[in-house]
């Protein structure tokens, strides 16, 4: 794979196993690779150029967007090092993604405490009520009782009133 001179644009992409295009795309989205340009103005391809091209294709294989990529090859030490691609650590898309979802997490979270809190409330008050509801009955009850005993007393005659008294 390792050449001594540059390539071009065609021989790099064939190399790499991508269409020429693609690899436009990948030299604009991902300075890591290391593409210069000669006196033409066309795309040359060196040696390291070419491993990092390998292992771009090994990551997007797997997935990895472009822009993980770049920074990923951003954070190495050097373009040229070699790393296997199964021992890529993923985490920083993992943190970036829980630290996303916190803010919707929490608001759920709380917006849960919240209902929770004002189902016990109204609990507590269907409560009050239902007693309160029950003393009134029993004060209903009471006053029937009461009004019964009224009606009856008036029901007999006015003699009988009087010496009952």
């Amino acid at each position: 794979m390792l050449q001594l001179q540059a390539v071009g644009i065609r021989e790099a992409a064939e190399a790499a196993g991508v269409h020429v295009n693609t690899l436009r795309g990948w030299v604009r989205e991902i300075p890591q690779i290391g593409a210069r340009r000669d006196s033409t103005g066309a795309f040359r391809f060196g040696p390291e150029a070419l491993d990092v091209l390998q292992r771009i294709k090994a990551f997007r294989a797997e997935g990895w967007p472009l822009e993980d990529i770049a920074s990923h090859l951003a954070h190495e030490a050097t373009p040229a090092m070699t790393r296997d691609v199964a021992m890529v650590d993923d985490t920083p898309m993992i943190e970036r993604l829980v630290t996303a979802l916190q803010p919707v997490i929490a608001g759920a979270l709380q917006g849960d405490h919240e209902r929770a809190i004002t189902m016990v409330a109204t609990a507590r008050e269907v409560g009050r009520l239902e007693e309160r509801n029950r003393a009134l009955e029993a004060t209903v009850e009471s006053l029937k009782a009461e009004l019964e005993q009224a009606r009856a007393a008036l029901a007999r005659p006015w003699w009988a009133r009087a010496l009952q008294r």
